[in-house]
């Protein structure tokens, strides 16, 4: 396998709902992308949930790091953090089909950010 660099997701809450994106093919995704050359995990993903949702947002908390192996066979780990909408004009990206905000209630009660980050970006969690 050949590691191929750094990536970010969000979990993105709002008045006590989390974000959630649906793909093309109706699995859910979290805001998130790569780490541009010279960018910080931190810059990226502000950037990324911009550029996804149109949403600004500010980190909360690091949630950790996993190891992400993709369809081509290469590592990229994935940081990932909490964060909280503060602004912004929802609109979806060309990436994206769909959203749904999931209340604390429909998560459980307890928001998990290791297991929704591994759950929608399939991964196993690494130190």
């Amino acid at each position: 396998m050949k590691d191929t660099g750094m990536g970010v997701k969000a979990i993105v809450i709002h008045q006590g709902h989390v974000l959630f994106l649906i793909k093309p093919n109706g699995g859910l995704d979290l805001p998130g992308g790569r780490v541009e050359p010279g960018e910080t995990p931190r810059q990226a993903v502000r950037r990324e949930i911009e550029e996804e949702t149109g949403l600004e947002a500010r980190i909360l908390a690091a949630t950790g790091a996993c190891h992400h192996v993709t369809s081509k066979n290469r590592v990229v780990q994935i940081y990932g953090f909490v964060c909280e909408s503060t602004g912004g004009q929802f609109r979806l990206s060309h990436e994206h089909v769909g959203h749904v905000w999931l209340s604390l209630e429909e998560l459980g009660g307890v928001i998990r950010p290791q297991d929704i980050l591994a759950a929608c970006i399939n991964t196993r969690q690494v130190a």
